[in-house]
């Protein structure tokens, strides 16, 4: 294991952002995402995890866990044979944290009746902030330590429907409810945190660590839809 300078990590448990339980659901652009701005219709995506409770294990034995994920979502969009547009797209920020936050479903209440066959992703966090930041524990050689990931470089996903027909298509005046699962705890077992520097005494995962690039893509992969 590489000891690295002493650095303060910040280790968030959750991050107070929009979309969270409790606030209002990511709107299109240009929609007034007010109580009444089609509520119940459109497309609506809720979010389903792996682990289902934060905190939670990675792995049977507790080895690892995870305390709390943020994620900055530049681009949500739902591609269908409608086209695309302001109406289908939307700006997420989602975190799940120790203290039982979770977000809410993403809506595209003014979303055009039809079918759709693809969801996008694009998690980014503009040089700004991190993408995304993830947090828990990892217990190396017989010591627990806590583990911080956080990335400033974007992400992008694509998840393709391919269940039936009428579980893609939106009819007029009615909600077609996709949802996205997310498997953390398959992106957090890819991790030899072994390997990690430890900066004041937290493995740290950063932009510009070799096991970053396989990160990504062991997280990109983990979004899928479960039914």
């Amino acid at each position: 294991m590489r000891f690295a300078r002493s650095l303060v990590v910040a280790v968030a448990a959750t991050m107070a952002v929009a979309g969270c339980h409790g606030s209002e659901p990511g709107v299109p652009d240009g929609s007034s995402g007010g109580p009444d701005a089609g509520a119940g219709k459109g497309v609506i995506v809720p979010w389903e995890t792996t682990p289902a409770a934060f905190p939670g294990n990675v792995t049977d034995d507790g080895e690892i866990t995870v305390s709390s994920v943020s994620l900055a979502i530049d681009t949500f969009e739902a591609i269908g044979d409608a086209g695309t547009g302001s109406n289908t797209r939307a700006t997420l920020a989602l975190a799940w944290g120790a203290d039982g936050t979770t977000p809410d479903a993403a809506a595209l209440p003014t979303a055009p009746p039809g079918l759709y066959s693809k969801l996008t992703i694009h998690v980014d966090g503009d040089l700004i902030a991190d993408s995304y930041d993830i947090t828990g524990t990892a217990k190396v050689n017989g010591t627990v330590f806590p583990y911080h990931i956080h990335d400033r470089d974007d992400l992008s996903i694509s998840i393709y429907l391919d269940g039936p027909v009428e579980m893609r298509t939106l009819a007029a005046g009615s909600a077609l409810t996709i949802p996205i699962a997310i498997d953390f705890a398959r992106a957090l077992r890819s991790i030899h945190y072994d390997d990690l520097d430890v900066d004041n005494g937290v493995l740290d995962l950063d932009t510009n660590d070799s096991q970053m690039s396989d990160f990504r893509d062991q997280f990109s992969d983990a979004f899928y839809t479960p039914h």
